[in-house]
């Protein structure tokens, strides 16, 4: 029997194997991560608690030892998210009011809009959705399952959030894009300008902004085999 004071663990000897059996949650998993993947444990019938290792090894001299530099370890990073997570939230709260506020003063803008001012709100627009995105992924990838040892059951959700917020960064970085070409037609082509950047081009490409990188990365997201939205619980 291997005694540590916050994981429970026997050590049961048999004619060939050792088992190892550790208390379930993920809070211990993840604390036992780099232990189980130093001596090559493996899960016995998809048992979360009990492990299989070669009787021969080391295991029983140096696991204290390294289950205990793990703990301090991962308590430090549980210490920093405690704090860190509630502050990015915060940021990204106030962030997604600023840019609504920018969002709603189209009421209050003199209609035709510019092109430039068009895209300008669009972008306002894309950055409170690629914050709400963040926060939301902070919440159930990090803090949750970190500070409070909960998991959604629910494993696909964590892989939409994230083909979502690679599909915002995306959608972020061609606003950029399309507000530096919009700047360059101006001043490369002052007397075309109006009529290339008219409001329909600008709507129609606003539109394919906001569509394209969801199709993209949903694409990408469905066409791994085994894995991801083929096999949710599956996303190396």
């Amino acid at each position: 029997m291997i005694e540590h004071p916050n994981t429970t663990i026997l050590l049961l000897d048999d004619a060939m194997d050792c088992y190892l059996r550790m208390r379930p949650g993920r809070l211990y998993h993840d604390l036992l991560a780099f232990v189980l993947r130093e001596y090559n444990l493996s899960k016995i019938k998809n048992n979360d608690t009990l492990l299989r290792f070669d009787c021969n090894n080391s295991l029983q001299e140096n696991f204290s030892q390294l289950l205990d530099q793990q703990e301090r370890l991962f308590h430090t990073m549980m210490l920093l998210y405690t704090w860190a997570v509630p502050l990015l939230i915060v940021l990204c709260i106030v962030c997604i009011v600023f840019n609504m506020i920018l969002v709603m003063s189209i009421c209050w803008i003199r209609k035709p809009l510019s092109p430039t001012l068009y895209i300008s709100v669009s972008l306002a627009g894309t950055d409170m959705y690629t914050l709400f995105l963040l926060g939301t992924g902070l919440v159930i990838n990090s803090y949750l399952p970190l500070v409070f040892d909960y998991i959604i059951s629910y494993t696909c959700v964590f892989i939409t959030v994230e083909a979502l917020r690679l599909s915002a960064i995306l959608i972020t970085m061609l606003h950029l894009l399309f507000l530096a070409l919009n700047h360059y037609l101006g001043i490369l082509k002052p007397l075309h300008y109006p009529s290339i950047m008219t409001h329909r081009h600008v709507t129609l490409l606003i539109v394919v902004m906001w569509t394209l990188p969801n199709v993209f990365m949903f694409s990408i997201f469905s066409i791994v085999p085994d894995q991801l939205f083929h096999n949710c619980s599956n996303w190396q």
